[in-house]
């Protein structure tokens, strides 16, 4: 179950290995591992402390990415000779 679980979360980042394992692990399986169902963790497994954390993280990654964008669209006034 804790294995399923953890599987289910690498699978974004590591395809072909978790798919591999979530085959080899139980062969009896109806279905791969790409259709299965997310994880669904109970409302008193979250920490609303890394929570408020997260989105404070996430929003100021969304605002550098536009901030280095700006930054990079302007031209040079002195280009590096090449």
């Amino acid at each position: 179950m804790v294995l399923d679980q953890i599987l289910k979360i690498l699978h974004p980042f590591m395809p072909f290995v978790t798919e591999e394992l979530w085959q080899s692990v139980a062969a009896t399986r109806s279905s791969d591992l790409i259709v299965a169902n997310w994880p669904v963790y109970p409302e008193e497994a979250v920490d609303a402390d890394a929570d408020a954390e997260l989105e404070w993280v996430q929003a100021g990654d969304r605002n550098s990415g536009r901030q280095v964008g700006n930054e990079c669209s302007g031209r040079r006034e002195n280009p590096a000779d090449l």
